[in-house]
């Protein structure tokens, strides 16, 4: 299905008098791995991944993100929002410009006057050859992680997706692609036990969140939560509780709490979230907090909070928005 597209880096930037003009896609779909070492071990290519991406894209994208320090998924996501990976049949997306007039290739960048435009700022000559050429994916793929770069990626990748597209939906769908494209880490890389244990928390939220481990209902109990594993299956149910499997093993809201402070330190086998209710210190912490009631527990740690949620069922346990509800318990780590 052709649609009319437009890239918004260069029409942000380049030409404000024409950011009025929106990316009108709605493409779906997800990619799958090549196998690369240049995948970031916290985010490897997920088989959905592998299946939609062409391999010669999916080579660029890793390349590009590693070369240039940022996610390879987001990269992707944006080539597979923009154009589907270059395969979709509209103007622009191959030769000449899109139906807009003004952008070009399989990542849209702005190649029409005036100039300097986008592609005259942000091109690369990625394959060597001479040229700079933005229908070639060789070089469009590393100048539009160039252009992230630039625009606040990787410490905030909202604000440099929505340079991009000056458009929040867009943003959105960027970001729900990136997280089909990202597969499940093999085995979760912890920080290592004791050491300042706020920070130990912090940083064990981090990469549960970043490993992107499955939410399974009961998954991760026993004397300490497991970590996931290749080739074991568990049941997920997301928020229209439609019930499916997935291919590594995850936890679920008590577990996953229970890992982080047992990854700081403190003693506590894996609870249950009525469990938690009566753990640690009673109040909410100076730093810390656990919120508990007979169904469900999550961290607050500041002024965020991370767990399972009903936004991120798919994602499972990470930074999120806490569930709405009357009747959660405050508890504290000692001392924090």
């Amino acid at each position: 299905m052709s649609r009319p597209i437009l890239t918004a880096a260069a029409a942000v930037i380049v030409v404000p008098v024409l950011t009025i003009l929106l990316l009108v896609v709605t493409v779906l779909g997800a990619p799958d791995q090549a196998g690369s070492a240049t995948t970031d071990p916290a985010y490897p290519v997920s088989a959905e991944a592998r299946a939609d991406i062409p391999p010669d894209y999916l080579q660029l994208y890793l390349q590009a993100a590693a070369n240039a320090g940022l996610d390879w998924s987001i990269l992707a996501a944006i080539g597979k929002v923009e154009t589907d990976h270059g395969r979709l049949n509209a103007l622009g997306v191959t030769s000449g410009v899109n139906s807009y007039g003004c952008c070009g290739g399989p990542m849209q960048f702005w190649i029409a006057p005036p100039h300097p435009n986008t592609w005259d700022s942000y091109g690369v000559d990625g394959n060597h050859d001479g040229r700079k050429d933005p229908h070639n994916p060789a070089d469009a793929i590393p100048a539009a992680a160039k252009y992230l770069k630039a625009s606040g990626a990787p410490g905030d990748y909202r604000r440099a997706i929505f340079a991009y597209n000056h458009a929040t939906w867009y943003v959105d769908q960027v970001l729900a692609q990136a997280t089909r494209y990202r597969g499940t880490s093999d085995a979760l890389q912890l920080p290592e036990l004791g050491g300042d244990r706020l920070q130990t928390i912090v940083a064990a939220a981090d990469a549960i969140d970043q490993a992107r481990i499955p939410y399974c209902y009961g998954g991760g109990h026993g004397t300490t939560p497991a970590r996931p594993t290749r080739g074991q299956y568990c049941w997920h149910a997301n928020p229209e509780r439609k019930i499916y499997d997935s291919p590594d093993q995850g936890l679920d809201c008590s577990s996953a709490v229970s890992l982080v402070l047992q990854t700081a330190g403190y003693p506590l086998t894996t609870m249950t979230s009525g469990q938690l209710e009566t753990w640690g210190e009673k109040g909410p912490g100076k730093v810390v907090t656990v919120w508990s009631n007979s169904t469900h527990t999550y961290l607050q740690i500041g002024h965020r909070f991370w767990g399972t949620s009903q936004e991120n069922y798919r994602h499972g346990p990470g930074w999120h928005t806490p569930r709405t509800g009357q009747g959660f318990v405050p508890r504290h780590p000692l001392g924090l």
